[in-house]
C-alpha cells in the first residue's frame, strides 16, 4: 500500500491501521509505503525498512548503510489464463439481462415481432431483399444504434485488463462477439418461426429467406461491432456505417431503379449477394432487369463470407498484437 496515511488527519488515523492490522490477521502479507504519520505505523510492532539517498539505512530501528544497485528497469507480461477469463464471461455476461448483447437483440426482436402483423403473409412478390427488410430490419438495425455503447465496451475491458480481472482481452472481446452474433441469430429464428405458418411466396421458402437473414444479421452485426471493438474511434465507425448503408441500398438495387446504374453493381452489397446465393437468385421482383452474371454473384458470395470471417477476428487479433508490440518494446528497455 502506497503511503495509506498520506493526507489523513491523526483522529482517522486509527481506523485505517486497524483495517490494516486485520488483514494482517487473516494471512495477508502487506508491503506498506509510509512518509507521514510515522508515530502510528511504528508502534505496532511491524517490521520496518528505512530507505534514504538509494541506501538502507536501517532495518527494525538498528542503522546500517546498504546501497541500493541500479537496475534495468523489465516488465514482465500478466500470465494469460484463458480458462479463468472464459468461466468469468460465462457467469458474469453470458446470462445477464443487463449485459448489452442481451439487451440489444431482446429488445431488438421484442418490437420486431410487434411488426409481424404487417409483415405476415405477403401476397406480393418484392423479392427476398426487400422481404427481408420487413422480417427483420429493426432487429438488425440495433446493431448500428449500439456502435457507442460497443466503443464504450472496448475501453471497460482495456481498464479491466489493466486491474487484471481478465488477462486475455483479445479473448474477452472474441467472446463479446460470438455472443452479440448467437443471441441475435436467436432472434432471427424466432422471428422466421413465427413468420413461417404464413408464407407462400413461390419462388423461394421462408427458410431459404431464413439462410439469407442469418448471413445479413452476421454481416451487420460484425461491420457494427468489429471497429468499434478494435477501438477506433466513433466518426471512423460511423463512417465504415454510412458506406454499408450506402452499398446495400443503392449499389444494391433497393433505391436504385434508373437505367445508368440499376443492378449493374449490386456484387457491392454484401446483403444482395447473401439473399441472391440462398433464395434462387430471387433477391429483386420477378419483373426485375439481370444485369450481374451468376458467376460474379457466387464470386462475391465468396469474398464477402471471407471479409465477414476476418471482421470476426479482427478485434482479438488486433488486441493480440497490440500486446506483442508493447511486450517487445519493454525487452528493448
Amino acid at each position: 500500500m502506497d503511503e495509506p496515511l498520506a493526507g489523513v488527519t491523526s483522529n482517522y488515523c486509527q481506523y485505517v491501521t486497524d483495517m490494516i492490522a486485520s488483514w494482517g490477521r487473516n494471512g495477508h502479507t502487506i508491503l506498506i509505503i509510509d512518509n507521514d504519520h510515522l508515530e502510528h505505523t511504528t508502534t505496532f510492532g511491524w517490521s520496518n525498512i528505512k530507505i534514504s539517498s538509494r541506501k538502507v539505512t536501517a532495518l527494525n530501528e538498528e542503522v546500517l548503510d546498504i546501497p541500493i544497485p541500479l537496475v534495468m528497469r523489465e516488465r514482465t507480461p500478466v500470465e494469460k489464463h484463458v480458462l479463468s477469463d472464459l468461466r468469468l464471461y460465462m457467469s458474469h455476461e453470458l446470462l445477464n439481462l443487463a449485459n448489452l448483447n442481451n439487451t440489444r437483440f431482446i429488445q431488438g426482436t421484442i418490437i420486431q415481432l410487434a411488426t409481424v402483423p404487417f409483415s405476415f403473409n405477403p401476397v406480393m412478390d418484392l423479392g427476398s431483399l426487400l422481404q427481408s427488410m420487413m422480417f427483420n430490419f429493426i432487429l438488425v438495425n440495433t446493431a448500428w444504434a449500439f456502435v457507442p455503447a460497443r466503443i464504450a465496451q472496448f475501453w471497460r475491458i482495456q481498464n479491466e485488463a489493466d486491474i487484471g480481472l481478465v488477462t486475455a482481452r483479445g479473448l474477452t472481446v472474441l467472446c463479446l462477439m460470438i455472443h452479440d452474433l448467437l443471441g441475435s441469430t436467436l432472434g432471427v429464428i424466432i422471428l422466421c418461426a413465427v413468420q413461417s405458418s404464413g408464407f407462400n411466396i413461390r419462388r423461394y421458402t421462408i427458410w431459404n429467406l431464413f439462410a439469407g437473414l442469418i448471413l445479413k444479421n452476421a454481416h451487420w452485426t460484425l461491420i457494427s461491432g468489429s471497429f468499434a471493438l478494435v477501438g477506433m474511434p466513433f466518426p471512423v465507425c460511423n463512417l465504415f456505417q454510412l458506406a454499408e448503408f450506402f452499398c446495400f441500398f443503392y449499389f444494391g438495387g433497393t433505391f436504385s431503379s434508373n437505367s445508368l446504374i440499376g443492378r449493374k453493381a449490386s456484387y457491392m452489397s454484401a446483403i444482395a449477394m447473401f439473399m441472391q446465393a440462398t433464395t434462387n437468385r430471387s433477391a429483386y421482383p420477378p419483373e426485375a432487369p439481370d444485369d450481374t452474371g451468376p458467376e460474379i454473384e457466387r464470386l462475391f458470395f465468396v469474398l464477402w463470407i471471407i471479409f465477414d470471417i476476418f471482421l470476426l477476428f479482427l478485434p482479438m487479433f488486433s488486441l493480440e498484437l497490440s500486446e506483442l508490440r508493447a511486450r517487445r518494446a519493454t525487452q528493448r528497455l
